[in-house]
């Protein structure tokens, strides 16, 4: 198999996730204008791999806007057990399956206690399902890919709530603003050579298990779903959690270190295998970073075959 650095792929690669960031500019305005009223209560649910785009949204508004009382979490669990309790607020539901008992529920329970709901879906296509979702604001991406929809959703989250909190904690909110406008596909180039030989060696492993801090728990669930459509046997295992021997994938940012560092030498002791991805770069922006190495694995893996 040759190396993931041929310069077509790359350069398609980059055309493709342009494309993406298109589509996800337009989302980001809905996104961003949903979020921009005075409520202090916002619930950020998920489902599926919704938890990518729910948990950019969440960390970015917790870490750079102390004004919101901002919650996420699972949209089934969220229905039952928190928002008959709160007071109504502003929520948004990041899904990749619209027709799911957990997407209805939560809207539904969302609705009934007040709550301004966005909806930002899959398209469902079955017009039944379009039916029942038209009152919750549905924002519908075009795409039968989990993952593509994903990682849109992703953008636009980065986008909307990066530009709310611009002036907000100083150099720091201005400058993830910034690279929120550049856009991502400017940083592809650095980022698949910089990493190539780590994918070398995830594409070489059979079978792997992917761990992070909790942080990057969503970018290691993308990983792993990614992994499984290139034939791997790959689960997620929290970090606290994991034991070795075995391949393991461990996903950090350098500012999380001071915590990996323990781990990593137990995990050394094991005689496991760790194949490292360790980011140097704001938290904020490295579930993003994650989740397109994976991308890439994936439009790598599939183009080599056909």
């Amino acid at each position: 198999m040759q190396e993931p650095r041929n310069r077509t792929d790359l350069t398609v690669f980059k055309k493709n996730i342009g494309k993406l960031e298109k589509i996800a500019s337009n989302i980001a305005e809905k996104i961003y204008s949903h979020l921009l009223g005075t409520e202090k209560e916002t619930i950020i649910a998920y489902y599926r791999q919704g938890y990518l785009p729910a948990s950019i949204t969440y960390w970015v508004t917790a870490t750079l806007n102390k004004e919101k009382n901002i919650t996420m979490g699972e949209a089934g669990t969220l229905a039952y057990y928190l928002l008959v309790y709160r007071e109504a607020g502003t929520s948004i539901l990041y899904t990749t399956t619209p027709h799911s008992p957990s997407t209805i529920h939560f809207l539904q329970a969302a609705k009934l206690t007040g709550y301004k709901v966005l909806l930002v879906t899959i398209d469902p296509l079955d017009e039944r399902i379009r039916d029942i979702l038209a009152p919750y604001s549905p924002i519908y991406i075009r795409s039968s890919d989990e993952l593509e929809a994903a990682i849109i959703m992703s953008f636009a989250a980065f986008s909307a709530t990066t530009k709310l909190s611009k002036e907000l904690l100083g150099r720091r909110g201005r400058r993830l603003y910034e690279h929120s406008k550049e856009g991502f596909t400017v940083i592809l180039d650095e980022l698949i050579h910089k990493y190539n030989s780590v994918l070398q060696q995830i594409l070489r492993a059979e079978q792997i298990r992917v761990t992070s801090t909790k942080l990057l728990e969503p970018a290691s669930l993308f990983f792993v779903e990614t992994l499984r459509r290139l034939d791997k046997t790959a689960y997620y295992e929290p970090i606290d959690f994991i034991t070795g021997p075995g391949v393991i994938l461990l996903l950090s940012t350098s500012v999380e270190d001071y915590l990996i560092k323990e781990r990593r030498f137990k995990l050394n002791l094991t005689g496991s295998k760790i194949i490292e991805i360790s980011l140097n770069t704001d938290p904020l922006e490295a579930q993003i970073y994650i989740s397109l190495l994976a991308y890439f694995l994936q439009y790598y893996w599939k183009h080599r075959r056909e």
